[in-house]
């Protein structure tokens, strides 16, 4: 390996460990978005210390008891808990509080380059899709997705580096998928099975968005597919040029297969 080469490894390296999108001591969250209204993303699931008592990941329920989310997002901690159906995350009379059964990732995931940064958890009771709790399992995309194309990105946690204290409540933004050059010039690592995403224009996820789905709305019945899960992207969130780097769904389906979890494919 030549000296350049060898230099741009190590750049790679070092900025893959320290930008990864779950930090627990920092969960900042969604740069220049807006407060999600109850119910509008039935799918999401936040992950949460044992304690109850700080936030760290996101994720997508894809079928009455599987939950796909980020690898680097997987935790095997005893009494790990999980809730779906919440706008703000302390407000007991919303939504309910599950515990995982079991979560593994990709065999092959690579914490350093961040490739295969796929994982799912299993919880220990069904969860029926029921409306009346805000509860709807998301489809999964099957196609590529144009540049340009909007997803809708949600997630707890801060929304500028100089707060010290995370919202209670759901926020969301909407962002373009662009041409992977745009994250390699930032120095993030880009693969076929991840996709770039962001304008660059302040609006971002962040620390604590890990393993939530970016996802987009079907024509068919209004439900969100889930195009990429986050995973990782610049040191300041919401920066101007700031990207993320996401897992693509699309390029995952086979593995899903492989388990013989089910899942619902986009309808549109």
């Amino acid at each position: 390996m030549n000296a350049f080469l060898l230099t741009l490894a190590l750049l790679f390296i070092t900025q893959t460990l320290a930008y990864q999108r779950n930090v627990p001591t920092m969960p900042d969250n969604i740069a220049g978005g807006r407060t999600a209204r109850l119910g509008e993303f039935p799918h999401y699931v936040g992950f949460v210390k044992p304690d109850g008592s700080k936030l760290y990941c996101g994720g997508g329920l894809i079928n009455k008891n599987w939950i796909l989310t980020a690898a680097h997002c997987i935790k095997e901690t005893p009494n790990q808990q999980v809730f779906i159906g919440k706008n703000n995350w302390k407000n007991k009379t919303q939504g309910l509080i599950l515990k995982m059964k079991r979560s593994f990732y990709h065999k092959n995931y690579d914490p350093i380059t961040v490739i295969n940064d796929i994982g799912l958890v299993e919880l220990y009771e069904d969860i029926p899709e029921d409306p009346a709790k805000n509860i709807r399992y998301m489809e999964l995309e099957t196609t590529e997705r144009p540049l340009r194309a909007l997803v809708t990105a949600c997630g707890w946690g801060l929304t500028e580096k100089s707060e010290t204290e995370a919202p209670d409540d759901l926020r969301t933004v909407d962002l373009p998928i662009v041409e992977g050059e745009k994250c390699f010039a930032h120095g993030l690592f880009l693969n076929e099975t991840m996709i770039c995403i962001g304008d660059g224009d302040r609006k971002d996820t962040c620390y604590g968005d890990s393993g939530g789905p970016v996802v987009r709305r079907s024509k068919v019945n209004q439900r969100w597919i889930a195009v990429g899960i986050t995973s990782y992207g610049g040191l300041i969130c919401g920066a101007e040029g700031s990207r993320g780097t996401y897992t693509k769904i699309k390029s995952y389906l086979d593995w899903l297969d492989s388990l013989n979890v089910t899942y619902i494919k986009a309808s549109s």
